[in-house]
């Protein structure tokens, strides 16, 4: 005889507190899962000469669509969500790891060095918007002989 399995479906809290207001580790996944994402972005003479990438990297969540369906949102404000969205470390590396490959992928065959960043939060009408400004240096020489079938920057 089996035991019968009860199936129900069972929100996650979008916040835990620590010390003040965090995403749950759970949440961070589930606001990719339900994210769109948008990049932009070119190489471009820098400050001194030197080539770099410039870009921005536009991440939106719906928090009433596919991701708000998985996530109790209860009765946090704009302000106090976004202030754990900031504060939540495990979002942001994800966020800053997102903003690096789309550069990469934009910058193929160079590789990049070091990675300046400005990401802005703000939620309107129930979408969190997380815009992410990148600037990165090409670690290999711009000489001209890569740029074969991209044509030049």
């Amino acid at each position: 005889m089996e035991a019968a399995s009860p199936k129900k479906s069972v929100k996650v809290p979008l916040v835990q507190a620590l010390s003040g207001l965090t995403l749950s580790s759970f949440t961070d996944g589930a606001l990719f899962a339900g994210s769109r994402v948008l990049s932009e972005g070119a190489i471009v003479d820098g400050d001194g000469g030197e080539r770099v990438y410039a870009g921005s990297t536009m991440v939106s969540v719906a928090l009433h669509g596919e991701a708000g369906q998985l996530l109790d949102t209860g009765p946090l404000s704009d302000e106090a969500l976004l202030g754990a969205v900031r504060r939540s470390i495990g979002f942001r590396v994800r966020l800053l790891r997102l903003a690096r490959a789309e550069a990469e992928r934009r910058c193929a065959p160079f590789l990049l060095r070091e990675m300046r960043t400005e990401p802005v939060f703000r939620i309107d009408d129930g979408v969190l918007f997380v815009d992410i400004d990148v600037e990165c240096p090409l670690a290999a020489p711009w000489t001209g002989e890569h740029d074969a079938g991209r044509g030049a920057p």
